[in-house]
């Protein structure tokens, strides 16, 4: 994931966002006092607190019921849980690293 992190950094600050990045659940969690997000990205195989529980801990607060979650994930068949936890959509990892 912290490749992806990094490009999606790139982008979206490229972009003309503001950015701010998590290297983990909780982390993130504690991003969420006292600010607003327009987007949320949480990859789904976080450490420390997956994507799952880190989605229903931001759709608990009233001023994210709404907020758009894109979820990444490496893996298939997560579609499901990841949307009833409250994702507004999954895609599969963007980035790929290739060493060869």
């Amino acid at each position: 994931m912290m490749i992806t992190r990094n490009i999606l950094n790139k982008l979206l600050t490229k972009a003309g966002c503001l950015v701010m990045s998590a290297e983990d659940g909780v982390n993130a969690q504690t991003y969420l006092d006292g600010r607003f997000f327009n987007l949320i990205i949480p990859d789904l195989n976080m450490l420390t607190m997956d994507g799952i529980e880190l989605v229903k801990a931001i759709r608990a607060h009233a001023i994210y019921r709404y907020i758009l979650l894109i979820m990444i994930s490496t893996k298939s068949n997560q579609d499901r849980p990841a949307l009833e936890a409250g994702g507004t959509v999954l895609i599969k990892s963007l980035f790929r690293f290739n060493p060869y």
